[in-house]
């Protein structure tokens, strides 16, 4: 007898068959979801385990800042305390510099390292302002009157990190004060390559210019080594060395993004020298930045340093800061002066390895040498201020004493002139 395969009992056993494989179906996709879903969470908590941990590690690498501190950590940093000095010394809408605003901003804000500071310009970081130096040159600045003389001056003593400011970051006439940030952009370009100190630079009819300078006097055509352009430029004030330089870093548009790229907002060549019209502009707190870096950090290579020292310490104007010091004290510095604007930036050297950042420039009627007197009196008010403090008990020593200075054949005068 055949199996009706139609009978009730039949549907029933197939209906049966059919829902037990839906539901082993059903089960595999399930426990396939929630592998999926283990899968994804695991991965997220490994994520969130580990990569802090990468991350901690790489910033713990970093190396150590400018000054000897160490690196920054992956904590957030506490910016109070900066975020106080700016408010109190310059008020949060007039901040000085883009120095602060890109470069110290940059490193502490976003937890970059010292690696930073390599293209750009470290900044100077006082901590408090010394107010008995700053009533004493005060006093000094009130016997000038006011309505005839406006001084502007930034110093910094990185001994104690304490400074002075009065009028020190609004931009100023610059004279030729402007041929120290070009003497750093040299520097800068040396290091990179770009130009050695022995590159010839030719000088053409278009670099003649008056004023300071004997090269104005000479035939153009001729040939001479960059670094004796530059030494002629600090040294003796070269108006027509300091075109050609200019002309060879690439020209005054090319000069001032590179300058503005360093951090510099002051700062800015308008006109060739001699731009007896004052257009060209500094502020002292961004000459200070300037001595500073080339003093300091890693903006420039250790020959750089030495040869960028030595040329502005072969400057022949000792006529206003210099002038009062002890003769022990060695200045490297760049002096500028046109009608309305008399000025002087540089690092002095105390005989114990001491030393300070001081930029001065004065506003004044027209070929007034009077203000002179300012200059030498805040100038030794300064010195002796400093040296009155005690000194370190243990020096640091100066590498570029201990060996023949390797940079002493680059800075001779230029023989043609």
């Amino acid at each position: 007898m055949s199996r009706n395969h139609n009978s009730p009992r039949s549907l029933s056993y197939r209906r049966y068959q059919h829902k037990k494989q839906r539901q082993q179906r059903m089960a595999i996709l399930v426990l396939g979801v929630l592998l999926l879903l283990g899968l994804i969470g695991g991965g997220i908590w490994t994520a969130f385990q580990v990569v802090p941990q990468v991350l901690a590690q790489g910033v713990e690498a970093l190396p150590d800042l400018p000054d000897g501190s160490q690196s920054f950590t992956d904590a957030p940093p506490d910016t109070r305390q900066f975020e106080t000095f700016l408010d109190r010394d310059f008020g949060l809408l007039k901040i000085p510099s883009l120095l602060y605003y890109h470069n110290l901003d940059y490193a502490l804000l976003t937890h970059h390292g010292a690696g930073i500071f390599q293209n750009k310009l470290m900044p100077v970081m006082p901590l408090a302002e010394d107010a008995a130096l700053k009533s004493q040159l005060e006093a000094l600045m009130a016997q000038f009157p006011a309505d005839r003389f406006r001084p502007h001056l930034y110093f910094y003593n990185p001994q104690d990190r304490t400074y002075v400011e009065i009028n020190g970051y609004d931009p100023v006439p610059a004279a030729s004060v402007i041929k120290l940030p070009i003497l750093l952009d040299y520097l800068m370009n040396v290091d990179k390559n770009l130009i050695t100190i022995d590159t010839p630079l030719l000088y053409a009819e278009y670099h003649r210019a008056a004023g300071s300078g004997s090269l104005q006097y000479q035939d153009p055509g001729k040939a001479f080594t960059a670094n004796d352009v530059a030494g002629q430029m600090i040294s003796i004030s070269d108006n027509t060395c300091t075109n050609m330089m200019i002309s060879y870093l690439g020209g005054t548009e090319a000069v001032n993004k590179k300058l503005a790229n360093l951090g510099l907002v002051h700062t800015r060549i308008r006109n060739w020298l001699p731009d007896l019209s004052g257009t060209n502009t500094i502020s002292p707190y961004e000459m200070v930045s300037v001595l500073y870096n080339i003093d300091s950090g890693p903006l420039v290579s250790q020959l750089s340093r030495i040869n960028g020292t030595e040329i502005l310490e072969s400057t022949h104007n000792r006529r206003l800061m210099v002038w009062p010091l002890p003769k022990e004290a060695k200045v490297a510095h760049k002096t500028g002066d046109i009608g309305t604007s008399l000025g002087d930036s540089g690092t002095v050297y105390l005989p114990d390895g001491r030393k300070y950042f001081l930029s001065m420039q004065v506003e004044r009627p027209y070929n007034d040498y009077s203000v002179r007197d300012l200059f030498h009196q805040a100038s030794r008010t300064i010195y002796d201020h400093v040296a009155a403090q005690p000194a370190p008990l243990l020096q640091s020593i100066d590498p570029t004493q201990l060996t023949e200075n390797p940079s002493s054949h680059h800075t001779g005068a230029l023989k043609a002139l």
